[in-house]
């Protein structure tokens, strides 16, 4: 298969393929979620929207400064 290029159009037709038709989805889903929860977009444009969350340091760690907390876990083992 070709690499992703963005002088030409896209493979449209590898969405015959569930592996592809589950990318589509999954990035359609993280757009639906990042729409419709503002902790993930408010603050986009200032500094204080986000901070790391450092699990060995529970006392200096800040989740968000939005009324709603959205947290993102990531596995190196994924």
């Amino acid at each position: 298969m070709d690499e992703w290029n963005c002088q030409r159009e896209l493979h449209w037709q590898l969405l015959e393929y569930p592996t592809h038709q589950g990318i589509q989805s999954l990035v359609r889903d993280l757009n639906r979620l990042y729409q419709d929860e503002p902790a993930l977009h408010v603050l986009d444009f200032d500094p204080g929207g986000f901070e790391w969350i450092d699990c060995h340091d529970s006392s200096q760690s800040v989740l968000s400064s939005c009324a709603t907390t959205v947290a993102a876990a990531s596995s190196p083992w994924c």
